[in-house]
């Protein structure tokens, strides 16, 4: 089968919703409420998925609740990026279910990484739609750290670039 047409990055704008999923691994309230709060006080409004906080053992919910949060958000006009709280094991389970296509209709940013990555893959090849591959809220996300800013920058449409230096071989050490 042939490759769809790659999508550009949707952008997004102080002001957008922000439907944050949890895919994979179970999180609890306070490991996400720091990262929450930040993105809210940047103007976003966060949406929390409704099984977002379950606990299935080491999943979020079972498979059918977490394809649930995806497509609420994945079809909402209003929802202009889902964001995996955490990444960690489970997101496998999804993937047969979920028609990524619906990315070409409604597009959107896919924020996540980890096991997360799998989802983004999957809405690449079926859908040809870019994501970021990054910024869970468990973690990455503070003003004090320069990936989730350089995140921000490229989630927000504005240029960014990368600067470092080169390693001679001879010095390189694993």
């Amino acid at each position: 089968s042939t490759m769809p047409t790659q999508q550009h990055l949707p952008t997004l704008r102080p002001g957008d919703t922000i439907g944050l999923i949890t895919p994979a691994s179970a999180v609890q309230p306070e490991q996400v409420e720091a990262g929450i709060a930040l993105l809210t006080e940047m103007g976003y409004d966060c949406r929390i998925a409704a099984h977002a906080y379950d606990n299935n053992g080491i999943t979020a919910a079972p498979p059918p609740a977490r394809i649930a949060d995806f497509y609420d958000f994945l079809e909402d006009p209003s929802v202009k990026a889902i964001w995996a709280l955490r990444g960690g094991y489970g997101t496998i389970q999804l993937l047969g279910e979920i028609d990524f296509s619906v990315f070409a209709r409604n597009p959107k940013l896919l924020v996540g990484f980890s096991d997360v990555t799998a989802f983004q893959w999957a809405a690449y090849q079926q859908a040809g739609f870019p994501s970021l591959s990054g910024m869970t809220l468990t973690t990455q996300v503070s003003r004090e750290n320069p990936y989730f800013s350089a995140g921000m920058e490229i989630v927000q449409g504005e240029r960014f670039s990368i600067s470092g230096e080169d390693v001679d071989p001879e010095d390189a050490r694993i």
